[in-house]
């Protein structure tokens, strides 16, 4: 294709479940490549179309076929989590509860029978995406947790990676893979996929040493390239004005849970682990309302507002002194949990992009880590001491964590704003050699 044409740009992730830190990537990469080709086309291929289509204001595809997530493949620990969290009285529950092998082995049957359609889905789904791909110059597949098998196996993630990074370049489409997380990643299968993957993109990186790690531990040869998650480029006119015009007597501290564990939503559920983990939080709460704070507990996915209630309905079983100063808000968009978060005063937060977007902002954050990722986000940020395990959590921790960042909130704010000043220049770099604007 000739430079002077107007370029096609496909922005490609596993997206569209209205959980806003990957939105917030969605939308930093589309108006970074607004900024870099003002005129080029962009569209978005998501898990739910209709929802980026509305959200971004561009045309989506489906990134996989349509009813067939994951390619549906039956897999026992998947089952396991569901029984957990299964109350229904009918004959399915019960047979799933009582005679879980049976119900596995029935449910494998019924797929097999079903294989042939599959496949015959998947081909014509590809001559689709083919037809897509040969009208697009660039396939940017876009940061998050990209690499990872513990939702959906090698068949979920990896193999949708796969199958698009062969269309691509069977179709002359430049693929690039933009400051990708990796992890959990432990099946052969999918290990095999994502290093095809790897040796068939035209330019990859990773967000965090994490993850460059995880993936040269059976891909030696990848190349150690590491830039900041893409949240961190997010456009002034995503942002707003963000500044507090608050004139509040109590000062407020925003808490983003997250429904680790628990069987409605982890693909390994532990109830027990779960219950821990909202008790410490409810207990931390109760300690910040009898100082004479006021709690806000925010989402930035909407499975987060069950966990929400279950903290609240906690505090008002144990706790029921000065629940009046609790309040919580679930945000629909970016721009609405960036005006929410900007409230804050102070924040301990669980999801990745619960603690990134408060990095981003400025704020003092202390973090409750589900993963390494978030521990090397935390350290490299200045605020490693700040940052506890998940599975180890106690209030105790969460009180130190609190008054540290208090105590110390003017040079964390200092340092954050340093921070972001660096995080902008090394992205802004990569966005111009990704678009072919620079090499670096």
């Amino acid at each position: 294709m000739s430079d002077n044409h107007r370029k096609k740009i496909a922005v490609f992730g596993h997206y569209g479940n209205q959980n806003l830190g990957d939105e917030a990537i969605i939308e930093a990469v589309i108006g970074n490549c607004r900024k870099r080709h003002p005129d080029a086309e962009i569209i978005c291929i998501s898990i739910d179309p209709k929802d980026s289509a509305k959200r971004h204001a561009v045309d989506a595809f489906p990134l996989r076929v349509e009813g067939r997530e994951w390619m549906d493949y039956p897999r026992y620990r998947d089952l396991e989590a569901e029984s957990v969290s299964e109350h229904s009285p009918g004959l399915k529950a019960l047979l799933k509860r009582r005679l879980p092998v049976v119900f596995y082995l029935l449910k494998i049957a019924v797929w097999y029978l079903q294989l042939p359609f599959i496949v015959i889905e998947q081909l014509k789904f590809s001559r689709q995406n083919y037809k897509l791909l040969k009208t697009v110059d660039y396939l940017l597949v876009s940061g998050s947790n990209q690499f990872l098998d513990n939702f959906g196996g090698a068949w979920g993630f990896p193999y949708s990676l796969l199958n698009w990074t062969l269309l691509a370049k069977l179709s002359g489409t430049k693929v690039n893979f933009i400051s990708v997380g990796a992890g959990p990643l432990d099946g052969f299968i999918g290990k095999k996929f994502v290093k095809w993957v790897l040796k068939l993109s035209d330019y990859y990186s990773f967000r965090d040493i994490g993850s460059y790690d995880l993936v040269s531990r059976f891909y030696p040869a990848v190349s150690k390239s590491v830039y900041p998650d893409l949240a961190f480029s997010l456009m002034a006119d995503s942002i707003g004005s963000q500044k507090s015009n608050s004139t509040r007597d109590r000062r407020l501290v925003g808490i983003n849970p997250m429904p680790v564990y628990d069987p409605r939503y982890w693909p390994i559920a532990d109830i027990e682990k779960y219950n821990r983990y909202i008790e410490q939080i409810a207990a931390f709460s109760a300690w910040l309302l009898d100082k004479d704070y006021e709690v806000c507990f925010f989402s930035t996915q909407p499975k987060d507002g069950n966990v929400i209630v279950d903290i609240r309905n906690l505090l008002q079983q144990r706790y029921s002194r000065h629940t009046h100063n609790v309040r919580a808000v679930i945000s629909e968009s970016v721009s609405g949990l960036l005006k929410s978060m900007s409230e804050f005063d102070l924040l301990i937060a669980t999801r990745f992009h619960g603690v990134l977007l408060s990095l981003f902002l400025g704020k003092p954050v202390a973090a409750i880590c589900y993963g390494q990722k978030t521990h090397d986000l935390m350290q490299d940020c200045g605020l490693g001491k700040v940052a506890c395990d998940l599975d180890s959590i106690a209030v105790e921790n969460l009180q130190e964590y609190f008054q540290i960042i208090e105590s110390d909130a003017e040079h964390i704010e200092a340092m954050l704003a340093d921070k972001q000043a660096e995080y902008s220049r090394q992205l802004a770099e990569q966005y111009d050699a990704v678009l072919d604007l620079q090499r670096i």
